[in-house]
Order: structure tokens, then sequence, then C-alpha cells
């Protein structure tokens, strides 16, 4: 799940005294644009991924055609996350907030929604058990191994399967937040290393290449996603920062090793493009601050989790009732992404927009 830029700056009103809530204002409007893109791609390459591209009509196979690639949306996400949380973690330094203080803030910005549509995509598996003519009992996570990987996010080490389906992305921006944690306590506690941490989160990158598999180390093999991102933003903060400039020629070392071995590039390209657009854009001037509207970013969090059970639900029984290859079909798949949509934003007006403003009341008297 990313984090939307609004919930990690603050309001403007909180943080319009400084400089850097300022820039942060002007570049609202390209990293809001960038996630809602990402968000449309991705929610429909999960809308069509599934289907056997030969049985669909012609609308849906060229649909189908044209986001095929919108997985790659996932690691756009993160590499935004990493823009995001470099300018949380300014703001935690400035206003020398505590470890289990920062931790906490974060945890109450994930958690409490993904509860929420956990026990949803519960609710809607068991519905849809007599469809599939499965057990009731097979909706829930298995034992208690299952259980704990999904409450707590700790599936993928536990090497345990998430009961909702995206949950894995969270897992990664979970384990950003422990990073950044150890970035804060370092700035807090030994500033005499503050030049080391770019050039260290250049390195940890080079951890992916070496193909070693260590459980407690899994999230590292997306870190340079969320690296880039983080990177991206110092180089536009500042660009004189020697510290940032070396870590940026160990990146472009990550990317040469990378190409050197048979792993997918793709999505290190994805979150490349997806930082570089953010540093011109802000270089530039070209982002600036906009009206609050209606936007999938908006909803993002709430979407994204969500999406999948209703839609796998409708889908699942638009084919029993339709031949896929009909535009009843096609319109059924049309109207399962419309009430997706819905329930998201629904969810997001009456669960995820009361947690947010109870956590942002919890931490406005530090700011």
């Amino acid at each position: 799940m990313t984090i939307s830029p609004a919930s990690i700056f603050g309001s403007p009103a909180l943080l319009s005294t400084t400089p850097a809530a300022q820039s942060a204002a002007r570049r609202l409007a390209s990293i809001e644009a960038a996630r809602g893109a990402a968000c449309l791609a991705v929610v429909l390459y999960l809308t069509l991924g599934s289907l056997p591209a030969a049985e669909l009509s012609p609308v849906l196979a060229l649909a189908l055609g044209a986001f095929c690639h919108g997985w790659l949306g996932v690691h756009v996400f993160f590499t935004l996350s990493g823009w995001c949380i470099a300018e949380r973690l300014a703001l935690a330094h400035r206003r020398r907030e505590s470890l289990p203080a920062f931790l906490a803030d974060r945890i109450r910005r994930v958690f409490p929604t993904y509860w929420c549509v956990l026990f949803v995509a519960l609710v809607l598996v068991v519905a849809a058990s007599p469809l599939n003519g499965t057990p009731v009992a097979a909706a829930f996570p298995a034992g208690a191994a299952g259980w704990f990987g999904d409450l707590t996010l700790t599936h993928l080490p536990l090497a345990q399967t998430p009961h909702l389906f995206v949950s894995w992305s969270l897992f990664f921006e979970l384990s950003c937040y422990i990073a950044t944690a150890l970035a804060l306590a370092i700035f807090h506690c030994v500033g005499a290393l503050r030049s080391a941490v770019l050039p260290l989160g250049a390195i940890l990158c080079l951890w992916p290449l070496t193909g070693f598999q260590f459980a407690p180390l899994l999230a590292l093999d997306r870190w340079p996603d969320f690296f880039f991102g983080a990177l991206a933003w110092r180089l536009v903060r500042a660009p004189a920062d020697v510290s940032a400039h070396l870590a940026l020629r160990l990146s472009a070392l990550y990317l040469g090793l990378l190409a050197t071995r048979d792993l997918p590039a793709a999505p290190t390209l994805a979150a490349m493009a997806t930082a570089g657009a953010l540093f011109l854009s802000s270089r530039l001037s070209i982002a600036r601050s906009h009206p609050a509207c209606w936007s999938p970013s908006a909803q993002f969090p709430s979407l994204y989790l969500l999406h999948v059970p209703v839609l796998s639900l409708l889908v699942n029984l638009a084919s029993r009732l339709f031949a896929k290859s009909s535009w009843a079909f096609a319109l059924s798949c049309l109207l399962a992404l419309a009430s997706a949509v819905v329930t998201g934003c629904l969810l997001h007006r009456f669960v995820e927009r009361p947690f947010e403003a109870l956590r942002r009341r919890r931490i406005a008297p530090a700011r």
C-alpha cells in the first residue's frame, strides 16, 4: 500500500510555515497524478489479467493488451512512497520525533484500514463459497501461522500465502518504515554518520543481485524502488549534497550490475522512470498545488486493497452466467469494476478517513 502525500505531509495549515512544506505542496499535484494513473493501471490489470485472452470479446481483448503491464504500477507506488517517506523523515528529524512515536504513527496509518479490508475480504470469500463449491473453513487463513501472518503483514517472511492478495505490497511498505526509523535514529543519536545514510541505502540496493535468500532480509528485494524515490527527493531538496551524488553513482553501479544478471528489469525501470519524472517536474516547477477533487489516488489505499475481493467475486459470477466472448460478459466486467471503485470510495469515506483524522489529531501537537 502506497501512502497518500496528504497523510504524510499533514495538512497545509500545519506545515505552511516551512519552506519544505511549501515545496511539498507544489509537488503534490505530480505525485497525486502519478498515483492515480498507477492505481488505474493496477486495477484494470487485475480486473482482466486472470481472464483467457483467446476467449474474450474484442473490446476486452484490446483492454487486456493495453494494460498487460499494469502490474508495474505497484513499483510506481513504491517509488512514490520512497519520495514521500523521505519528506516524512525530514519532518520527524526537525521536530525531534522519537522512534516509537514515528513507528506508532506509521502503524496507525496502515493497520486500521487494512484490518477492516481483511474482514470484508473474509466475508466476501465466505459468501462466494457456495459458488465455488468450497467449504466455508477454506475461506479463512490456515492455522496460527496464517492468521499471524495476515494480521501482522509478515506472511512473506513466514512463507504464508497472503489471504488478501495485494497485501504483500504492504509488507514492503512497513519494511521501508522500519528502515526510515533506523535512519531517524542515526540522525538523532549519531549525527556524524548522517552523510553515510544515502550511500548505505544505495549499497543495500545490491542485495537482490546476490540471489541469496534469507527470510529476515526479504524486504530488501524491493528496496531499490523505495530508494530511488528517496534519492530523487534528496537531489531536489539538496542538489549540492555530496552524499546524494555518491549514492547516485552507486545506484548507477547497481543498474549496470542488474544488466548483467538474468533478473527482471521492468520493475526497476518503472521505478527509475517514476523517480526521474518526479525529479524533473520538481526542478522544472511543472507541478503546482491544485484544489481538492475526486481522483483514484485520493481513495488509493482503500481502492487498492479492496478491489481484488470485490472483482474476483463479481467476475467469477459473471463467468458462470455469460460466455466470456459475449458483450454481456464485457458489460459485467465493467459493472464489476464500477462496483470495486464504489466500494473503495465508501471504505475510504467511512473507514479510512475517520481513522486518518484520529491519527492526525494525535500527531498535530508535535508539529
